[in-house]
């Protein structure tokens, strides 16, 4: 009977070392799977402009792929990315088609001046006609400049100016047509008062701002402003000028070489008109009674016909 216990006892610890030493010792590496997160897991990476710093770069590229985030320090070149490594050959590619050196455009501009009997025969609602050019550049468009040609040749519309000028791309073009108005203003000191010659800047301002698209397609930025003197107000330091502006805005797409119409500014003038009986009129008593002078307002409308050209 002890034989046979002791026989047993001998077997059950033989079996327990043997399950003990199945299990791998605590110090050995456990052996890991490639995991497939690493492939995509988030990058840095540094890209160089060479061109285009006049666009905000974190924002386009944000658009173009919302995961990645962009800084571009003020004035620099740099932009540092960090997403992931598709992302970031997808917004890499994308940065060096958009960063090529900007196209220049030619703007040709012909400033009319429209009389109200002209106007009320184009019969024109520029508001509307602007929010049809927004969707549609060219119905319409052609119609109103025949029209504009044909009131020239009738003289029913004046050409005033017909400037040109050459901007970059994404920068202002300026066009001034008008007149530098001289007036004084007083200047005391402490010993006695003095006067200072100002000038009040009068007639067309006209700022161009241009973005080339696929397709020579331009998205153009119009602002146009027209000031005059309303009239010249007395005061104890001497007439000083009272000036009135009118401004119009656009903003939409226009093909290369196609003209573009611009108006709704209108200006009103003051004519004065003087008649006199030759001989008599010039007598010192009789002259002025036989004087007929009259002033009567005169109402027209500016109009513009802008052309950008896309310089190859």
């Amino acid at each position: 009977m002890r034989v046979i216990l002791l026989c047993l006892i001998i077997s059950v610890c033989w079996a327990g070392s043997q399950a003990i030493f199945t299990f791998p010792p605590p110090s050995a590496p456990v052996a890991r799977q490639p995991s497939a997160v690493g492939a995509t897991r988030v990058q840095s990476r540094v890209i160089t402009l060479n061109h285009r710093l006049d666009l905000d770069w974190p924002i386009l590229i944000t658009q173009v792929s919302p995961l990645v985030r962009a800084v571009r320090p003020a004035g620099s070149r740099l932009i540092y990315l960090e997403g992931e490594r598709s992302m970031l050959d997808r917004v890499e590619s994308w940065v060096f088609q958009v960063d090529v050196a900007p196209q220049t455009i030619e703007y040709s501009i012909a400033v009319v001046e429209v009389s109200r009997q002209g106007i009320e025969q184009l019969g024109i609602d520029w508001q509307s006609y602007f929010n049809q050019w927004k969707t549609t550049r060219e119905e319409g468009m052609i119609h109103v400049v025949d029209q504009l040609n044909v009131l020239m040749k009738s003289g029913q519309a004046n050409l005033k100016a017909s400037p040109r000028v050459t901007s970059i791309e994404g920068q202002e073009a300026r066009i001034r047509i008008g007149d530098r108005v001289p007036y004084t203003v007083p200047v005391e000191t402490a010993t006695k008062t003095g006067w200072q010659l100002q000038y009040l800047d009068t007639g067309i301002d006209l700022k161009l701002k241009g973005f080339v698209l696929d397709g020579n397609v331009i998205r153009a930025q119009i602002q146009a402003t027209i000031s005059n003197i309303k009239q010249w107000k007395a005061t104890p330091a001497g007439d000083y000028p009272i000036l009135s502006s009118r401004e119009v805005m656009l903003e939409g797409e226009i093909k290369s070489g196609d003209t573009l119409v611009l108006g709704g500014l209108s200006q009103q003038q003051e004519r004065k008109n003087h008649q006199t009986v030759p001989i008599l009129g010039d007598l010192p008593v009789l002259g002025d009674v036989l004087d007929m002078k009259t002033s009567e307002q005169e109402s027209s409308e500016v109009v513009f016909m802008l052309t950008p050209v896309v310089k190859k």
